[in-house]
């Protein structure tokens, strides 16, 4: 079972990837919530101090690790892509034109 728990901790914690790649590629975080992120962001900061304060195994306490260091990630996103609209590469462009 403890198997089970470290999948199961590993996926909750990098649920927020595919989100961070889309961004990415994208270089634009339109359509992104900045309420959603919020609510990520103070949701993963209570959990790892909820962690901290009652002394949960380390497992829990890498998985709010990792969630924050995503939230962070997403953050700077939010600050490198603000206001552009999403990229388009140059065969998007011409298939649309």
């Amino acid at each position: 079972f403890e198997l089970l728990g470290y999948a199961s901790l590993s996926l909750e914690a990098t649920l927020v990837l595919p989100q961070v790649a889309q961004n990415f590629r994208r270089r634009s975080v339109e359509g992104l919530s900045r309420f959603l992120v919020a609510g990520w962001v103070f949701g993963d900061m209570a959990k790892a101090a909820y962690f901290v304060m009652t002394g949960a195994p380390t497992q829990f306490l890498m998985c709010g690790c990792v969630q924050l260091s995503i939230d962070t990630l997403i953050i700077a996103q939010f600050v490198l892509y603000r206001g552009r609209p999403p990229f388009q590469s140059d065969l998007a462009v011409h298939l649309h034109s």
